[in-house]
């Protein structure tokens, strides 16, 4: 009978020690720049999950860089503006993730956003890129494919 009782008493610890390192670390871990609402629409029909693309502008040129950081642990996330005013921007990315980051910078319109530049980074790893033949009047929009731990900044080439 005492071994059950301690038993019980050891399982319980264990399970409020790990509902409190998950509460912790996702105390922490703020999405900056970045959400899990994914920015699609089809000609006035919104797709999915009922949520259309970011309604709001950041002008590279004129409001400089726009930074950015989040983690998700499978979804993507998106950029929680239109990106705008420049023909050529410069990207960095820092990877805190032990896997490989996919990122995609898509020209948002309506129907498919098309992807003008594409990057892969290794776990633990940064890079820093351009995006050239932009055009200014557009919009686009980061994706950072899920899972995912980084950040960095875009800015006006």
């Amino acid at each position: 009978m005492k071994f059950k009782k301690l038993l019980s008493t050891l399982l319980a610890v264990a399970i409020l020690s790990v509902s409190c390192v998950t509460m912790a670390s996702a105390a922490t871990n703020e999405n900056v720049g970045v959400s899990e609402v994914p920015p699609i629409t089809y000609e006035s029909e919104i797709v999915p999950f009922g949520v259309s693309k970011p309604s709001k502008n950041w002008n590279l040129s004129s409001q400089g860089r726009y930074n950015f950081s989040g983690n998700s642990y499978g979804q993507d996330l998106y950029s929680n503006y239109n990106l705008t005013g420049v023909n050529k921007v410069k990207i960095y990315v820092k990877n805190n993730y032990s896997g490989t980051l996919k990122i995609k910078l898509l020209k948002s319109q309506t129907g498919i956003d098309w992807a003008v530049s594409k990057m892969e980074i290794d776990g633990g790893e940064e890079v820093t890129w351009t995006a050239s033949g932009l055009d200014s009047s557009a919009k686009y929009i980061l994706k950072f494919y899920g899972p995912s731990d980084f950040s960095g900044w875009i800015e006006k080439a």
